[in-house]
């Protein structure tokens, strides 16, 4: 059985994956990609998040990293959409068709 089935207050954490990327934008110094992600809420109580803290890499190498507030809540048993941007270099391989990372 279960722990969480014992505990009262037990939470499963939440689980989130990438929904899209596109290209939203680009400087002389590189591009802007917009990563939109859904986060699931398997728990009967929502989830309030506060902070995210995420980073891209490509071939092995940090080409990004950030800390944003969340500003968002997954609901009970729900899902919820987040967008976070990220800025990455000229040198770094980008598909500027499909606005994806490749």
């Amino acid at each position: 059985m279960p722990l969480c089935l014992l505990l009262p207050a037990c939470t499963q954490a939440p689980t989130f994956s990438v929904s899209d990327v596109r290209m939203t934008g680009e400087t002389d110094d590189g591009y802007v990609l917009t990563f939109t992600l859904v986060g699931d809420n398997p728990n009967t109580e929502p989830l309030p998040l506060r902070e995210v803290n995420y980073s891209l890499s490509l071939d092995g190498k940090t080409v990004f990293s950030g800390t944003r507030s969340a500003q968002a809540t997954l609901p009970a048993k729900g899902s919820q959409s987040l967008t976070l941007p990220v800025s990455i270099p000229h040198g770094a391989a980008v598909n500027r068709q499909l606005g994806e990372v490749g």
